[in-house]
């Protein structure tokens, strides 16, 4: 049978599977899209060199200036819509005028689709709608708009071109006039201051003739008036191009340069337009195709549905690797390095009493368990066993009693000790009245044949035990409690001593030293994992197992 917790994870990863593919039919089955028509075309640039520029030509097929004419052609808009204020062949994002127009559009685009395939030089256009015929026709009409925007473009390149050509000629005829006419202007300044040093040397010379006519050559007077007639030749020599002017000539020289460089690239434009074809070519790839989505629907559904089913096995994965406690057997081994050999389902609580004999699948569980511990005589004998947990309430005295019980059933001879000195349970299920214990027969008090009891309706013999904390721990290291439970081994076929939790002391360890076997009790969703690594610390996983107990 199915234990409880394997069930909860079945159903758990069987909603989520179901849940995943509904979830994904209703989506795909109330999409706006359930049709997609699709078109491929190639661009070729005849005075280029190289690739076509794609992204551009696909902005163009994305800009608004494009997509009001398509949808004033499929009367998705009204024929008065306002023009763009502004339009920019590499911006498809340019605003229209009104709002209105603006939000239309922006609902239009979200069923566009424009794919650039630099490989081939191509461009892919899809368009996803819920009618065939209107998403095809869509399609066509944007193909048709952007191919005569193209066109018409192309067919003023040169055009264009050329006025820009004439324009830079101009500007720069211009600017070959402005140098020309600052060289003339400054020649102009540099050529009047030198008027007056002629009038001044004409003076000079009639003084120098007057003085010749009165004065020897030697007179001073007339030697004061030659130096000063040089002087002024000097002067006047000197009057002659500066630094400004000749940086003038240079920047005429180079305004001349750029003229001549203009007009003759105009030239080449002209030359090149008379000779050229169009500027860029538009090549179909094929028909608009128009594919149905719907089809699709149960690839998605079994798709999510696979999906949803391995995310939920990683999910109960992870969950049972990092969850606070253990839900399976296959949990704790990965954690403790201890083996789990058993997995128990309804045992019952002897904290309230209740004792019946196991059946069902627990009785099964039971049985399993005790083959599984013969197998092992082979290697690891199985007649003394040690049954404890990491707390108290975690099914150890339930399984001692269960296992006992069966045992004894089959024919074993079987003898359970209540092994747990601290706070003993086996009485609540079992009573009895002024009864001889385990502690009167360590203390000396009475021999071993007065504490075995009889009287199980399974067969089963039981050693009780009673409440002695403060001297459990020297009783249960005791020689006579060695001795004692050798004797034990040596008699009967399976002795079960239940021993106190981990938590409460190092009895149950101390017994494992003397004991074949070790069951160590976990109860599934409730033992916290750090609870089951500390109680297990000390023990040898050569001889000690896990017994999972679902409740």
């Amino acid at each position: 049978m199915i234990s409880r917790t394997t069930k909860g994870k079945a159903v758990f990863v069987f909603l989520c599977v179901i849940l995943s593919a509904l979830l994904v039919y209703f989506i795909s089955a109330r999409s706006q899209g359930n049709y997609t028509a699709s078109l491929e075309f190639g661009i070729a640039y005849a005075n280029e060199n190289g690739k076509p520029d794609l992204v551009k030509e696909k902005n163009l097929l994305l800009s608004n200036e494009i997509l009001v004419q398509v949808m004033r052609e499929l009367n998705l808009l009204p024929a008065s819509t306002s023009r763009f204020r502004s339009f920019d062949l590499g911006n498809a994002n340019t605003a229209p005028a009104d709002h209105q127009t603006r939000d239309k559009i922006a609902v239009f685009k979200k069923d566009l689709t424009v794919n650039v395939k630099s490989a081939t030089s191509s461009i892919e256009i899809l368009y996803t709608g819920i009618e065939s015929s209107k998403v095809k026709k869509t399609l066509e009409v944007l193909f048709e708009k952007y191919r005569d925007w193209r066109r018409d473009t192309a067919s003023s390149d040169f055009d264009t071109q050329s006025i820009s050509a004439d324009k830079e000629i101009s500007e720069k005829r211009e600017i070959f006039l402005q140098s020309q006419k600052q060289i003339l202007d400054l020649m102009e300044a540099q050529k009047n201051p030198a008027d007056p040093l002629q009038a001044k040397k004409t003076e000079l010379d009639a003084k120098i003739s007057a003085l010749k006519l009165r004065y020897g050559p030697k007179h001073p007077s007339l030697i004061e008036a030659l130096k000063q007639r040089d002087a002024l030749e000097a002067q006047k020599a000197g009057v002659s191009e500066n630094a400004q002017l000749l940086q003038l000539k240079k920047k005429l020289e180079l305004d001349f340069k750029n003229l001549d460089e203009a007009m003759r690239k105009s030239v080449a434009l002209e030359q090149q337009k008379m000779s050229s074809p169009a500027a860029i070519e538009i090549l179909p790839m094929g028909d608009v195709v128009v594919r149905d989505l719907s089809d699709k629907i149960p690839y998605k559904v079994t798709g999510a549905a696979l999906a949803a089913f391995l995310l939920s096995l990683l999910y109960l994965k992870i969950r049972s690797r990092y969850q606070p406690y253990f839900e399976t057997a296959d949990d704790i081994k990965p954690a403790t390095g201890f083996e789990c050999i058993a997995s128990i389902p309804g045992l019952a609580n002897v904290i309230t009493g209740e004792a019946p004999m196991p059946s069902g699948d627990t009785a099964e569980k039971l049985k399993i368990l005790r083959h599984e511990l013969k197998l092992r005589a082979d290697t690891t004998p199985s007649k003394l066993l040690t049954v404890t947990s990491s707390i108290n309430e975690e099914g150890a005295a339930a399984l001692v009693m269960g296992l006992g019980r069966l045992a004894a059933r089959s024919g074993e001879n079987v003898l359970i000790l209540e092994a747990d000195l601290r706070a003993p349970t086996l009485q609540l299920a079992l009573p009895q009245n002024s009864i001889r214990n385990l502690v009167d027969y360590l203390s000396g008090q009475a021999r071993i044949e007065d504490v075995i009891y009889k009287t199980d309706v399974s067969g089963v013999h039981v050693i009780y035990s009673t409440a002695v904390p403060n001297t459990a721990l020297d009783l249960v290291s005791s020689e006579k409690m060695k001795t004692l439970l050798h004797s034990l081994r040596e008699v009967y076929d399976l002795t079960l001593a239940l021993a106190p939790p981990s938590s409460a002391g190092p009895d149950a360890r101390i017994l494992s030293t003397i004991s074949d076997q070790v069951l160590y009790c976990v109860k599934a969703g409730q033992t916290g994992r750090k609870q089951v690594l500390a109680g297990l610390f000390g023990y040898s996983a050569s001889n000690t197992s896990l017994v999972l107990i679902q409740n």
